[in-house]
């Protein structure tokens, strides 16, 4: 592994200073709550979630985690589910895959795992989306019951599940885990506005079904001292206004702050030395840059020029409102830009780049 892992979820060595947030989430959770997090990507939710069921496997709860970012169907997501939940008895990765012939050559599909007996019928050679969708809901209760275990599901990317499984499986899911005694659900989402319709909007079917918990950011101090402790076990002396200068980079977000440092170290085994400086940081700012570019520029092409000029006046810290725009015009562009993670709003009429390397890159 990196020396500065990104990217990617991390182990629980590269979490810095989530100790209590972690332990409220678990009790929480395990005291029977349903929770909300949701936040811009690259922030650290996977890794904490990751965490999370990792502590609690620990402890001997059940544990599944489902990523819906990466799933295309109701049907996919139905067999993930099922394995997830199967996986904590079998600790095979793929139980579905290996009955996979009772779908194709039984008229019912028949599982006994320590005499807990799953069954699922079947009509015209196949087995229903919408019947294995009702069977992978049902299963997780049914498991938690049969074994007498809490079991804990973390949805990934929530506010996708239209997308994957329909316009009305948010309805069909709140109608089966409303009844869930045994079971508690972390749902987590990168699109905040879409998470928050979906469990704040009156008309919605989860609506106040879980309570929502604010990401916290990472002290300073605790990212600074971290930062440290990484260099020195390199036998690397980093200078303190050169870690003040990553800081003031990135914002401390947790995925640019380890992108930044990882260059920077680079640049600084590059020039053969044994202390990091402010030189080695501009150097790590700029290959960091070089990185992103190409996303960054993807998210400026795909707004339109209003949106620009107000991203261009947050980053100077101006005023929002002109006489060239219809007040309107500008609150649905912010609401927009809030929409696709761009900016989020810091207090009334006040609003900043959630990535602060974003802002930097785009104030060029």
């Amino acid at each position: 592994m990196s020396l500065f892992p990104f990217g990617m979820p991390v182990p629980k060595e590269e979490i810095i200073d989530r100790e209590d947030f972690l332990m409220s989430v678990k009790n929480r959770l395990l005291m029977g709550q349903n929770l909300v997090l949701a936040g811009p990507r690259r922030i650290g939710k996977t890794s904490l979630a990751l965490e999370l069921l990792r502590q609690l496997k620990d402890e001997g709860y059940y544990t599944v985690f489902v990523d819906m970012f990466r799933l295309s169907g109701k049907n996919m997501f139905s067999k993930v589910l099922v394995d997830a939940c199967l996986g904590n008895r079998t600790k095979i990765t793929n139980t579905l895959e290996q009955v996979k012939q009772n779908f194709l050559h039984s008229s019912k599909l028949s599982l006994k795992l320590k005499g807990l007996e799953l069954s699922l019928t079947r009509s015209n050679k196949t087995v229903s989306d919408d019947e294995l969708f009702d069977y992978a809901l049902n299963l997780t209760e049914k498991l938690a019951q049969a074994d007498k275990k809490k079991l804990i599901v973390v949805f990934d990317e929530f506010q996708e599940i239209e997308r994957i499984a329909g316009e009305n499986s948010l309805k069909v899911i709140r109608a089966h885990i409303q009844l869930h005694t045994h079971v508690n659900y972390l749902f987590m989402g990168s699109q905040t506005s879409m998470m928050k319709t979906i469990f704040s909007n009156q008309n919605q079917a989860f609506y106040r079904f879980a309570i929502s918990l604010p990401v916290p950011p990472i002290p300073p101090e605790a990212m600074a001292q971290y930062i440290t402790k990484k260099f020195t076990e390199q036998d690397i002396e980093i200078l303190p206004e050169a870690i003040r200068m990553i800081l003031d980079i990135t914002g401390g977000h947790p995925q640019d702050t380890m992108l930044v440092c990882s260059e920077s170290y680079q640049a600084l085994v590059d020039d053969k030395r044994k202390t990091l400086n402010i030189e080695h940081v501009f150097l790590g700012r700029d290959r960091a840059f070089a990185f992103l570019s190409q996303g960054f520029n993807e998210i400026i092409e795909s707004i339109d020029p209003v949106a620009k000029t107000l991203l261009l006046r947050i980053a100077r810290a101006e005023s929002l409102y002109s006489k060239g725009n219809h007040p309107n015009t500008i609150k649905r562009t912010l609401d927009q830009l809030m929409d696709k993670g761009i900016i989020q709003k810091i207090e009334r009429g006040k609003y900043d780049f959630v990535e602060p390397m974003f802002k930097g890159y785009f104030s060029l």
